[in-house]
């Protein structure tokens, strides 16, 4: 990987809490539609952030929404916006309306870590243990599995392709198929922290302690330095973050998404979330 450093840019942070409307602190997960909203889930509710104000929805006073946990958000290409529950259990949000989703057989009840969609557009849910579940039909994947405990990260590409970071290895699922990416160049072991999706083509991966983004089957960039890679509990991770160029904590985030672990976050020239909701603004990722 070619080394980059670029002088750091300015940045603006804002930070909103409970007093602000939030229904508790913990974020969970965090998705930024299309309109524009900014929605976050949190285990008193699903929040909608319009930049001014929060609105609230909870299972007791939202028809079709079936739980007030929310521990996953994704929005796919239709546009409708998906949320997993902390019991295992789905729901979505299409043209306005809630409504409950059925889940495949064996799924279980255990928390909904992810949801992401394909390249051929199925829905797939991954649990707490980073194995796959195809809401159509219930076809279930197990992506390679490293040495870690609780490290899974989900993230789709530009083309579609799924990126799946399990206990240190990569995965990656195309065709309805998983297969492991081979990252090292020869099979190498190497240990991946986390895996975040980037606007410019490929994927940012937290690797062997530094940052790099792979692109067209080649690492294409490096940050040096050692990357952020903290989790809260086992399961609890979502991405990964580093802060690079001028020394500790002095330069631009690349990405820092830690659900209740990390106070500061950004992803990849997307906002994103932390402990308390933090925005943050700058400029390329």
């Amino acid at each position: 990987m070619g080394a980059v450093e670029e002088p750091a840019p300015a940045y603006f942070f804002q930070v909103w809490g409970t007093d602000d409307g939030l229904p508790q602190s913990s974020v969970a997960a965090l998705v930024q539609t299309q309109d524009g909203y900014l929605w976050l889930g949190t285990y008193g509710g699903l929040v909608r952030f319009d930049g001014v104000r929060f609105v609230v929805y909870d299972a007791d006073r939202t028809p079709g929404l079936l739980s007030s946990r929310v521990t996953a958000l994704y929005e796919d290409e239709r546009g409708r916006l998906w949320i997993g529950h902390e019991n295992g259990s789905v729901t979505v949000r299409e043209g306005g309306v809630f409504r409950p989703v059925p889940v495949p057989t064996g799924w279980g009840t255990g928390k909904v870590l992810a949801i992401v969609e394909d390249e051929q557009g199925e829905i797939w849910l991954v649990d707490d243990e980073g194995v796959l579940y195809r809401l159509r039909d219930g076809r279930r994947l197990w992506p390679e599995s490293g040495i870690g405990r609780g490290l899974v990260s989900v993230a789709r590409g530009n083309n579609g392709e799924v990126w799946v970071a399990r206990n240190g290895r990569v995965s990656r699922l195309w065709g309805g198929e998983i297969a492991p990416v081979d990252l090292e160049g020869s099979g190498g072991e190497g240990f991946a922290q986390g895996v975040c999706a980037s606007r410019r083509g490929g994927f940012w991966v937290s690797y062997n302690g530094r940052l790099g983004r792979w692109a067209e089957g080649r690492w294409q960039e490096e940050w040096g330095g050692s990357a952020v890679a903290g989790y809260g509990r086992a399961g609890d991770a979502g991405t990964f973050g580093r802060y690079g160029g001028g020394g500790d904590n002095g330069g631009r985030v690349i990405s820092c998404v830690v659900p209740r672990a990390c106070p500061v976050v950004y992803a990849d020239e997307r906002v994103a979330a932390g402990l308390g909701a933090v925005v943050v603004r700058g400029s390329r990722g």
